[in-house]
């Protein structure tokens, strides 16, 4: 059974959720030892999309339980959201037609700054390890330039005409990877160059087989390796990536899972990597990464999830946690990486959301000072 988020009042969240993360020494003796700076606060973010709002959570620095402190309403309606690599900025997409950013404050509250950026269909939005440059895709890829504020503008051409649902940016920025799971698209994984001006370019060999109906696809941390999910063969597909960013497929093409493989996620030390099942029960199968970047199943080889329609998964920034946003009981399971990669449920074991979730993200935030609990009038609408 999941906690209402009615249950508790968001002032008392706020108060309770910050003030963990900045004690301060007691009176006495122990006060006379200068406290070290805080630690900076993660957020994570979760479109709700029936709800047409954006949650905030804070991430409980000795937990890795989400503790929810904020709801922002999005008029025109929330299907992905995703984090600049500076942790400054969240941008959320409609799936539609437009594109808005956000300033992150200190407290976690979404600020919107710079116009709305047109992107047809667009459900999600990736960068380059710069922070320069963005691509969306749901439909096809749109690329455009980052600005000091965050704003999105088009590059010219605005757009890549290859069908793309899901996409995947080389950590080195060499590369951007794509798969489709529209109807009449291959069963292929397509590699794009990227130049120095951010512009996408197929490369001599545009596309590299993957296994039946690709859903997601992943880059390693060290830039090395690329890995897809097939939904339908319930398999990963491996590769290694050359010099120039191409892939070409490992010496075993590709492990077996579970079929619904609907998403994947690398631990950032690059150890490990999560696959995400919604077939007949939610599943997160998980894995070791081999130094030739061959992916080996745990002993269990997965890890139950709260619902039988799992919809996405991420990894905390640091490395620490998995979250699984469940969308058909609006819920999020949350686990604890072990120091062997495996997942365990946290207790709780998921944490309510608003209706309807369909992504999440979690900005790591900047080093910064605590910020003072912010009172939060706005009615709970459930």
């Amino acid at each position: 059974m999941k906690t209402s988020l009615r249950a508790v009042s968001p002032a008392l969240l706020a108060a309770v959720g910050l003030l963990s993360l900045c004690a301060t020494p007691a009176a006495g003796r122990d006060a006379e030892i200068p406290a070290q700076p805080p630690p900076s606060p993660r957020f994570a973010f979760v479109a709700n999309a029936q709800d047409q709002s954006v949650s905030t959570y804070i991430v409980e620095p000795d937990s890795g339980r989400l503790r929810w402190i904020n709801r922002t309403g999005i008029a025109l309606g929330v299907v992905g959201v995703d984090v600049h690599p500076s942790q400054t900025y969240l941008y959320t997409a409609n799936g539609h037609s437009w594109i808005q950013a956000y300033a992150i404050g200190e407290d976690g509250s979404l600020t919107a700054t710079g116009p709305l950026a047109d992107s047809f269909a667009s459900q999600s939005v990736s960068f380059h390890p710069s922070g320069r440059y963005a691509y969306a895709t749901g439909g096809l890829i749109y690329q455009y330039t980052v600005g000091t504020d965050g704003a999105l503008t088009k590059m010219t051409p605005e757009r890549v005409n290859t069908r793309a649902s899901r996409i995947a940016v080389d950590p080195i920025g060499r590369a951007l990877y794509s798969v489709s799971f529209e109807s009449g698209s291959c069963n292929c994984v397509r590699q794009h160059a990227i130049g120095a001006d951010g512009a996408l370019s197929a490369m001599s060999v545009p596309e590299l087989p993957a296994e039946t109906n690709p859903r997601a696809v992943a880059v390693h941390p060290s830039g090395r390796y690329a890995y897809v999910a097939n939904y339908t063969s319930g398999t990963v597909s491996q590769y290694a990536i050359g010099a120039g960013g191409a892939l070409a497929p490992l010496s075993t093409p590709s492990v077996g899972a579970q079929g619904g493989l609907i998403e994947i996620a690398i631990e950032p030390s690059g150890r490990y990597a999560y696959v995400l099942s919604q077939d007949f029960t939610g599943k997160v199968f998980q894995f070791t990464i081999g130094t030739d970047g061959a992916l080996s199943p745990m002993v269990p080889p997965s890890a139950p999830t709260a619902s039988n329609n799992p919809f996405t998964l991420t990894v905390d920034p640091l490395g620490q946690y998995v979250y699984v946003v469940n969308q058909n009981n609006d819920s999020i399971s949350q686990y604890q990486i072990g120091s062997d990669g495996r997942l365990t449920a946290l207790a709780p074991s998921q944490v309510a959301t608003y209706s309807e979730p369909f992504s999440i993200a979690i900005a790591r935030g900047p080093d910064r000072q605590c910020p003072a609990p912010l009172p939060l009038p706005w009615p709970d609408p459930r």
